[in-house]
């Protein structure tokens, strides 16, 4: 299902003229002190959207392990005790799919996370069926308070820490990955999964749709190092897009005529 295609984030507009060739996907993480709510830092990437390919991502960083270069909130000399930023990789496809992977650090004070995917607009997908996956690995950092436990704690709906949402994000297909407090070896690490309950196969959403995002958002325990990767896809039913097929012949067969 190709089509055209409009990206942003979420709280963030795109004016009329931004719906020409010149459309930019922008991504945020925003990092809060968890005890305070307070914005220790965010960071952004943007890159333009060509609508006559198949799709389009960005990337910056290490997916695994410390990032020498890591964007760093916070000042202190001890990278450590700064939030950090070691990696991100985010992509779309107009099928339409959106993707996320992310690679962060806590600093001194448990740190809240927020991370969404692309925003994609395409026309109304009738009788809308999606697949959702999300995967966090959090590791300890052998160091510092805390060590030998990880704490994930989820802040979406019903405390998960991933959402899959569609309809300017007015409604939910899937949240998923359900976290807590977990005592690993020093510098161990521990991974948390969730998918919708028919994965690999697809679900109805229960409506049409006509945009998507997923968002990641949870608090993450000081010092220790959370990475992450999802997958959100919708497409029409099986039943909905043999229809559409048979109205785009019987409309062909119509012109010939």
């Amino acid at each position: 299902m190709r089509t055209n295609v409009l990206l942003g984030v979420v709280g963030l507009a795109l004016t009329a003229s931004a719906a020409s060739a010149d459309v930019i996907a922008r991504i945020e993480i925003i990092a809060r002190n968890a005890e305070t709510d307070e914005i220790i830092g965010s960071d952004f990437w943007e890159a333009p959207v060509d609508p006559t390919l198949p799709g389009g991502g960005m990337s910056w960083g290490v997916l695994n392990g410390n990032n020498p270069n890591a964007i760093q909130f916070g000042n202190d000399p001890d990278p450590e005790k700064n939030v950090r930023v070691h990696g991100v990789n985010f992509g779309w496809i107009f099928d339409p799919v959106v993707t996320a992977n992310f690679n962060v650090s806590s600093g001194l004070t448990n740190t809240t996370f927020t991370i969404n995917s692309s925003f994609l607009s395409f026309p109304t997908i009738p009788g809308a069926v999606g697949v959702a996956s999300a995967f966090i690995g959090v590791t300890d950092s052998a160091s510092g308070l805390g060590s030998g436990t990880v704490t994930l704690a989820g802040l979406q709906p019903g405390g998960t820490a991933f959402s899959a949402r569609y309809n300017g994000n007015t409604q939910t297909f899937v949240n998923l990955i359900t976290g807590g407090t977990v005592g690993v070896t020093p510098g161990g690490s521990v991974s948390f999964v969730g998918a919708n309950p028919a994965f690999p196969n697809y679900e109805p959403l229960g409506s049409s749709a006509s945009d998507m995002q997923s968002q990641f958002r949870f608090t993450l325990s000081a010092f220790d190092r959370a990475a992450g990767t999802s997958t959100f896809e919708i497409i029409p039913a099986p039943g909905a897009a043999a229809l559409l097929g048979l109205g785009g012949l019987l409309a062909a067969r119509r012109r010939r005529n």
